[in-house]
């Protein structure tokens, strides 16, 4: 009976997690958000069943909570609509494509790109990745091109995209 251990959860975070008093496994209780919070922490005591004297032990338990990428880029508009001057320089700006990923860190971090129309034509505009800054990437003269229809693609680090018409 003296060499008996139980385990308790004596401050922290304890509402989301809970501990087994006789083997001290940790184990969560509610549901974890690495958006709202990555760490918690736990003071856990572990006190002997001793007789005539108990003895106990404090400890300090960091516990890190992993990413992992559960939202896909948002446009906020379900199409844009552009135009452009005919007769302008290549370069010129256009506009600005701009998605919301609702994870942190890697996750979070949006890239574009044009997708090439279905009759597989070059789309005559350039899109930086990393802002999502449109730009011409030719000429447009108005008797040759009156409209293009194209879209853009925004992509997360762990893969996950949507896309919008233009």
């Amino acid at each position: 009976e003296n060499g008996r251990v139980q385990y308790s959860i004596e401050s922290g975070d304890g509402k989301e997690f809970q501990i087994d008093r006789d083997s001290g496994l940790i184990s969560v209780r509610l549901a974890l958000d690495h958006e709202t919070r990555d760490t918690h922490t736990l003071i856990v005591a572990a006190k002997d069943s001793g007789s005539p004297m108990q003895k106990s032990s404090i400890a300090t338990v960091h516990i890190n909570i992993t990413d992992v990428n559960e939202f896909e880029p948002k446009f906020p508009e379900p199409y844009y609509l552009w135009s452009v001057n005919e007769n302008q320089r290549v370069g010129t700006f256009v506009s600005v494509a701009h998605a919301n990923d609702q994870d942190k860190g890697e996750y979070g971090i949006v890239t574009y790109s044009i997708v090439p129309s279905d009759d597989d034509t070059d789309t005559p505009l350039v899109i930086n990745p990393t802002t999502g800054e449109v730009t011409t990437g030719a000429v447009f003269y108005y008797n040759r091109t009156q409209s293009i229809w194209f879209q853009v693609k925004a992509e997360d680090k762990g893969g996950k995209s949507s896309v919008i018409k233009v």
